[in-house]
């Protein structure tokens, strides 16, 4: 079924909106969203000494307060405080703003976690990398990561590339008008 996104609002933005070498992650600030893994990646990164910035975008629910605050420690420790930004959440209408921002989005839920903000950062342009085995098959192996190593290695790539700058085939059939054609389908 396909995810439903509205590309209408989600779109690739005008010239040089984009921070280079920027990464960003956005969902809600949860354990199950894995940002520990971006975290760890971003912080082997800074070893190597590749330059980067990461904007960590989403607040916790009150149970996740903690996890929230480890995040926070955890960008300390790796000693990339610097060099990442953690931001409060933002609307649906402000978020194709925060994506054109950025080179990168790096979406670190596990499969079964098919969240929309994969398509619309990459109905906005961005290289999309996700840890789920649901977008590998639809965007290829080089889209996604199961380790924090696969992470680095794929950041390391993408960084050193630049912006997108193509519209990712695979996204019309998740658009809004493929999900009501799908529906229509299953209804008749």
């Amino acid at each position: 079924m396909p995810v439903g996104v509205d590309l209408t609002g989600f779109t690739l933005p005008g010239a040089n909106t984009r921070t280079p070498r920027s990464v960003l992650s956005l969902s809600r600030i949860a354990p199950e969203k894995r940002i520990e893994t971006l975290l760890g990646a971003l912080g082997i990164l800074n070893t190597k000494g590749i330059e980067f910035t990461a904007t960590i975008v989403g607040d916790p629910l009150p149970k996740d307060e903690a996890y929230a605050r480890t995040l926070h420690s955890m960008s300390e420790k790796l000693d990339i405080q610097d060099h990442v930004t953690f931001a409060p959440s933002v609307t649906k209408d402000e978020a194709p703003e925060v994506f054109a921002r950025h080179a990168v989005f790096v979406n670190c839920s596990p499969s079964g976690m098919f969240d929309k903000t994969i398509f619309e950062a990459a109905a906005c342009g961005n290289h999309v990398l996700a840890a789920s085995l649901d977008f590998a098959r639809i965007a290829g192996e080089d889209a996604s990561f199961s380790s924090v190593d696969e992470l680095v290695e794929r950041l390391e790539k993408v960084l050193a590339q630049g912006p997108v700058v193509n519209e990712p085939s695979y996204l019309q059939a998740h658009s809004l008008t493929a999900l009501a054609d799908a529906l229509e389908q299953a209804i008749h």
